[in-house]
């Protein structure tokens, strides 16, 4: 069997980020579709906007998880009880992250926070996407070419957080293999830690208290591995969309702060919660698609004249280009 992995690339501060693990991947870049509005008040504003996990298109996607794994322990796959009672561990309802272990070195110096999406793909010119994004019905969107790399590296600015890069998984097999798989190692590698301990060495008492923190240990590392699943998964009837995002975990004190630039807005009377990320000092739109009803001339006139007003430089190398898709109206 293939082994599955969850292709992810996550940066926390003490972590060290490399930028090959983006390129190995395929990661590198994201095409994010927009609304010409939105994408005027990204560039205006120099900001991306993630959206509250809990209010992305897919309404079941963040307890999609619970499915996964209820279809593991079906299929009694390996370390099954274990699964679930990590599964019965998982916060069905509140969705205030808490890390398990708040570690320096795991990026985290604080005790809760939520998460945020960015969605983007990695086709530039889907027509489901042109459909859905530019919220008139007309085709007159925009796919907004993101250096992923450049967005990691402005987030370095914030004090505190996780930011994860990844391609979404949708086939519900490969999704349970990947758990199975990441689980059995973790299980591996901690039972090789408690070998190492001698009981004749440490004592009875101080025994116990290593093979609990092991434990402890163990648990933790899993539900943290599932909550970054979490982010990834999702129902293979959204598999059109080829999906590459971008994750944050955000402490509650910056959101509360509004150091990330908290906001609201309405849509189909929901009110949906988002923050905003700021693109500097590296600005990383690398290029622009623009939509099949879009006259391409003007549209790159105004969208020079937009970067222009906002200060923003194109390199030479900035490509705008028309949608190949053949819409007549």
């Amino acid at each position: 069997m293939v082994e599955k992995r969850l292709e992810v690339v996550k940066l926390g501060l003490g972590s060290r980020f490399e930028e090959k693990m983006l390129k190995e991947l395929n990661i590198q870049f994201l095409w994010h579709y927009t609304s010409s509005d939105s994408f005027i008040k990204i560039v205006n504003g120099k900001q991306l906007r993630y959206t509250d996990c809990l209010f992305l298109n897919d309404i079941e996607e963040f307890n999609y998880i619970f499915q996964v794994l209820d279809e593991y322990i079906k299929q009694n796959r390996k370390n099954a009880d274990f699964i679930k009672f990590l599964s019965d561990a998982m916060d069905k309802d509140n969705y205030d992250f808490v890390p398990a272990n708040i570690k320096l070195k795991n990026g985290y110096r604080f005790t809760s926070g939520r998460y945020y999406i960015l969605s983007g793909s990695s086709n530039p010119d889907s027509l489901p996407l042109w459909t859905y994004y530019s919220k008139t019905g007309k085709y007159d969107g925009y796919s907004l070419k993101i250096d992923v790399t450049k967005v990691f590296h402005d987030f370095r600015k914030y004090g505190q957080g996780a930011i994860y890069a990844g391609r979404v998984e949708y086939d519900l097999q490969n999704q349970i293999e990947i758990i199975e798989s990441v689980i059995d190692l973790l299980i591996s590698e901690n039972n090789s830690q408690i070998k190492k301990l001698d009981r004749n060495t440490l004592g009875e008492e101080d025994y116990s208290i290593e093979i609990d923190m092991l434990r402890d240990n163990l648990q933790s590392d899993a539900l943290d591995f599932l909550n970054t699943c979490r982010l990834f998964f999702k129902n293979s009837k959204f598999s059109f969309e080829s999906e590459l995002r971008i994750a944050v975990l955000v402490s509650l004190e910056e959101i509360n702060g509004n150091k990330c630039d908290a906001a609201f807005s309405s849509v189909n009377g929901i009110i949906k919660p988002s923050i905003g990320l700021s693109l500097e000092p590296e600005f990383p739109i690398a290029a622009i698609n623009v939509g099949p009803m879009i006259d391409l001339e003007l549209a790159k006139i105004g969208i020079r004249r937009l970067f222009e007003g906002s200060n923003i430089r194109m390199d030479k190398e900035f490509a705008i280009e028309k949608s190949d898709v053949n819409i007549r109206y």
